[in-house]
Parts: C-alpha cells; sequence; structure tokens
C-alpha cells in the first residue's frame, strides 16, 4: 500500500513504491490518479488504484490466487526494466554524457 499526498506528484515519489516492486509486490496506490504512480500501474499492469472498483479486483484474486503470482512476477521484471539502480545510474550517464 503506498499513498500519496494530493498536490505532491510530480515533486516526490515514495521509495517504497521501489522497494514492493524490487521484491516482486504489486502496488496498491491512494493518491491523484494524475500521479506517476497511477499512471505507471496503469501503464505497467504492476498494481491497482485503490478507488471503488478495488473490490470486485480484490475479489478476483481471492478466485484465483494464481493471478497474484503472475502479477508479482511482472512488478519484479518491471522493476528490472525500468527502474533498477543499474537502469537508473546508465539514464543519467547517458544523460550527462550526451545530453540524451
Amino acid at each position: 500500500m503506498i499513498s500519496l499526498r494530493p498536490g505532491w506528484e510530480g515533486i516526490v515519489v515514495p521509495s517504497k513504491f521501489f522497494g514492493a516492486l524490487a521484491i516482486g509486490r504489486p502496488v496498491l496506490f491512494s493518491g491523484t490518479a494524475s500521479s506517476d504512480i497511477a499512471n505507471w500501474c496503469r501503464e505497467y499492469g504492476i498494481g491497482y488504484e485503490l478507488d471503488d472498483n478495488f473490490t470486485d479486483t480484490l475479489e478476483k484474486f481471492l478466485e484465483t490466487p494464481e493471478l497474484l503470482t503472475g502479477l508479482q512476477q511482472k512488478a519484479f521484471e518491471i522493476y528490472k526494466k525500468h527502474f533498477s539502480k543499474a537502469v537508473v545510474v546508465h539514464g543519467w550517464k547517458k544523460l550527462l554524457e550526451n545530453g540524451e
């Protein structure tokens, strides 16, 4: 469970977001729908926003536990591909060396 107070989107990303993905845990997000975390949850399919439809999603996981296993694997894969230390450092290095 990750929360972000409205008005903080675009300024901070709680470190527990990256920690959750790094250990293969999907995200349950409470915050503004336009925040990066909400967008990443939708774009990469690594979690859900806490909204009116969440109880339907929770029921799916209770009825089909293997869905959770797949989501855990996906969370870890997305972390390695987009958010790991190696990926972020490489991106900064490229930006600083080439201005790209």
